[in-house]
Order: C-alpha cells, then structure tokens, then sequence
C-alpha cells in the first residue's frame, strides 16, 4: 500500500511516499509504519484516508490513499 508523507516527515522516511504491506485498518497500518519507521513514534501527525482526516479505525482496501499529515501552523 502506498503511502504519502507531508512536511517532516517526508525528511524522516527519505521520500515523500513509502510501500507498506497492505494493513486490514488503520491502527495495523500505523503499528506496521512505526515499525519501518521507528522515529515517527515521537512525531504527531493525523492519518487521512481518501481525502479524508481519520478519528477513529477504519478498514482499509488496496484501492485506498492514505496520507500522513504533520500538525501545521501550530496546529
């Protein structure tokens, strides 16, 4: 599953998208990138899926495009 980075983190993984195996949801998919990126763990960053900011464990297809979003602005 690919997987797009913004701002720092881009610095982090080394590119602005990096391959994950695809992960059933959400939490698999954060537990799988902290784990092929262990120095996320300290970062904040907010998960959207199809455009979408996620608050909650979704299930995840193939076909879905995820990004990873540091806080912006103080935010």
């Amino acid at each position: 599953m690919k997987v797009l980075l913004f701002g720092e983190l881009t610095d982090i993984a080394g590119n602005n998208s990096i391959e994950i195996e695809t992960s059933k949801d959400v939490v698999t998919l954060n537990d799988n990138i902290l784990q092929k990126f262990p120095s996320l763990q300290n970062m904040k960053y907010r998960t959207a899926v199809n455009n979408s900011f996620i608050n909650s464990n979704i299930t995840l297809h193939e076909s879905d495009v995820v990004a990873l979003l540091p806080a912006f602005a103080g935010g």
